[in-house]
């Protein structure tokens, strides 16, 4: 198993496009932050979680990638790993596939630091949520 996980399925709509037909950039990183809610939720980091924590996690640095074009009725599927997790960081790569050809359209690696949200400091992530995010772990040079 690679560790990857589908988070996101859907299609881009023409009102996405820019002026040469293609999906415009903050439509790419819309998905992306749809995906980081669903691998969140599988992680117990998401939704209720956040709230009974008291905890959150906080994206502070981000590498882009465009690779392939992607026009109107295209289907999406943004497939998520985690490639590395300890102390107080998460690292996160997602790849944005066109549906159809399987085609990488996008990546984009994202630095999360887990932060109390009462204190308003970093802190570690709790040791279940490392626990449970093993199976999504990504070899590092896939990222």
């Amino acid at each position: 198993m690679t560790g990857y996980v589908e988070t996101y399925r859907g299609c881009v709509h023409g009102w996405e496009c820019d002026h040469y037909g293609h999906l415009n950039v903050q439509f790419y990183i819309g998905r992306i932050s749809d995906a980081f809610g669903t691998l969140m939720g599988l992680i117990d980091m998401a939704g209720p979680a956040i709230e009974r924590r008291n905890l959150g996690l906080v994206a502070v640095h981000q590498e882009n990638d465009f690779r392939r074009e992607l026009r109107a009725g295209a289907l999406i599927v943004v497939q998520s790993g985690i490639a590395g997790i300890g102390g107080k960081k998460l690292r996160l790569h997602h790849r944005l596939l066109n549906g159809e050809s399987g085609e990488l359209a996008f990546e984009a690696r994202v630095l999360c630091i887990c932060m109390d949200l009462a204190a308003r400091r970093s802190t570690d992530l709790p040791d279940d949520v490392v626990a449970l995010a093993q199976p999504y772990l990504v070899a590092e040079a896939a990222a």
